[in-house]
């Protein structure tokens, strides 16, 4: 079971890294991390890591998708995080300028509800020189 396993060095010795791609499913290519300590237990998140280490190794700065430390100043820009709260702007000082409300586009004139896909079908009209079809009254079911 040591296929596609790495070590990693910023945990203790004999602790090992892997990533494994999906295969299936909708988010198929995307890949899981799994960490495996000395004695064989696996561990697939760094909640579960944190648990097992408790306060004997500080993993406040690491990546468990990468298996590297990230040095605090560079988390600043990633996706998701900020340095510093969000502004806020009181609403006095906001514009009152009336936003333009935007006309609607009437369905007949609409280019996307012109289109002959999105026309309704109907079935092709029978000829009334023929007559709807019978059914025998053996064949008939009865409604009680």
């Amino acid at each position: 079971m040591s296929e596609g396993w790495e070590d990693c060095p910023p945990l203790p010795v004999g602790w090992k890294r892997c990533e494994v791609y999906r295969r299936f499913g909708a988010s198929i290519g995307k890949t899981d991390t799994y960490y495996m300590s000395p004695t064989a237990e696996r561990f697939r998140s760094k909640v579960q890591l944190v648990r097992y280490f408790g306060k004997s190794l500080d993993l406040t700065d690491f990546d468990f998708k990468k298996g590297i430390i990230v040095s605090p100043t560079s988390k600043v820009g990633e996706c998701g995080t900020r340095s510093s709260p969000p502004p806020s702007i009181h609403p006095s000082l906001l514009p009152s300028i009336p936003l333009p409300i935007p006309p609607s586009i009437p369905p007949s004139i609409h280019p996307s509800f012109n289109h002959p896909s999105l026309q309704p079908s109907l079935p092709p009209s029978l000829p009334s020189s023929v007559p709807p079809p019978s059914v025998p009254p053996s064949l008939r079911l009865s409604l009680p």
